[in-house]
């Protein structure tokens, strides 16, 4: 019996609907290769459909929770205050459907040129893994005497253990498929309280994954060491910061949106 997969599709804004039309070729091409079909429904959302209508993600969400997979375009406008769509839409998606892992494939295909001056296909290939609910992206904060000269900002970064521990262990699990290596990125010595809760996890989580090799390194460095040995770290766990593997086969038709992969 062929599998099927229903798929909500969201064109969106911008360079959204030009992206979702070439991943839809993708994944026709796909189809036929591997021999799955999709069912494919496309709705509305967005900046252009919220300027029209003021909706935002509650209107869609019991409909987008019947589907197996959201394609998910691109979302903004510079007629949309900035946070509007981003909380009210992105934000809320993230976190009431709990796609805790923002997973992200670097790849160097053969043939492709590289801004990186000698860079080959077998030194880039490492997977970005970052948590995707939490941090920043709890989305709160809030401003006293707006508008004046004592006006104050606070932005909240919030990490609890159960996040962690989800996206920590799922990088694991990536890591088995790979070249066995995580690397957890922080900033440790500024972000100390978040960076040691982070720290711990990925210390207590090793020891269920001894075939993995587990280093740590600050975020600035990361920058540094991508462009220059991108294949030193084969999947790094970012914090709300990351985390980086090597090759899998983890399902995701939005990298927000990943299944667990099971432990071999």
């Amino acid at each position: 019996m062929t599998r099927s997969y229903s798929i909500a599709v969201l064109p969106g804004d911008g360079i959204g609907p030009e992206v979702i039309s070439s991943a839809l070729e993708v994944l026709d091409a796909a189809e036929q290769r591997f021999g799955f079909r999709t069912d494919r429904s496309e709705f509305e959302a967005g900046a252009q459909h919220y300027l029209r209508t003021g909706e935002l993600f509650d209107e869609l969400a019991e409909r987008l929770r019947d589907q197996d997979a959201i394609l998910f375009g691109s979302m903004g406008d510079p007629r949309v205050t900035p946070g509007i769509l981003e909380r009210g839409f992105i934000l809320e998606m993230r976190q009431r459907f709990e796609q805790a892992a923002n997973v992200r494939p670097v790849r160097l295909y053969p043939g492709v040129p590289s801004p990186i001056t000698g860079l080959t296909p077998e030194r880039c290939e490492l997977v970005i893994v970052r948590e995707n609910t939490e941090g920043a992206y709890v989305g709160r904060g809030s401003t006293v005497h707006a508008g004046t000269p004592n006006a104050v900002a606070m932005q909240e970064s919030l990490n609890t253990r159960a996040g962690i521990e989800r996206v920590v262990d799922f990088s694991f699990r990536l890591a088995l498929g790979r070249r066995r290596k995580l690397t957890l990125c922080h900033k440790t010595n500024i972000l100390v309280t978040a960076g040691q809760l982070w720290q711990e996890v990925v210390n207590d989580l090793a020891k269920q994954y001894p075939e993995v090799e587990v280093d740590y390194v600050h975020v600035d460095a990361m920058c540094f060491h991508l462009p220059l040995s991108p294949s030193a770290s084969m999947l790094w766990s970012l914090t709300t910061s990351s985390a980086t593997s090597s090759p899998t086969s983890a399902r995701s038709f939005r990298v927000d949106s990943v299944s667990r992969p099971a432990r071999t």
